[in-house]
């Protein structure tokens, strides 16, 4: 999704510094910018979102990590003790 804002933003300004310069009003210039504006806000939002998601995931790793090791820790500990 983010992929789609930044193409359409992109495409956006490179219509509107050369082939759409000359051709528009200055509302229509203000409204064109302004939609190219938020083009590329929606593909920063999703960037930032896509961050926060893969952040998350990194903690749930790293939890899921540390929990597995001190589990096999635990269980090594374990048999150590019963052999000895």
């Amino acid at each position: 999704m983010g992929a789609a804002f930044l193409l359409i933003a992109v495409l956006q300004i490179a219509l509107g510094l050369t082939v759409l310069r000359e051709r528009m009003t200055s509302i229509a210039t203000l409204l064109y910018w302004a939609m190219c504006f938020g083009a590329t806000l929606g593909a920063v939002i999703c960037a930032l979102l896509d961050a926060m998601a893969n952040l998350r995931e990194s903690r749930r790793e790293r939890r899921d990590l540390l929990d597995t090791t001190l589990r096999e820790v635990d269980e090594a500990r374990a048999a150590h003790e019963r052999k000895g």
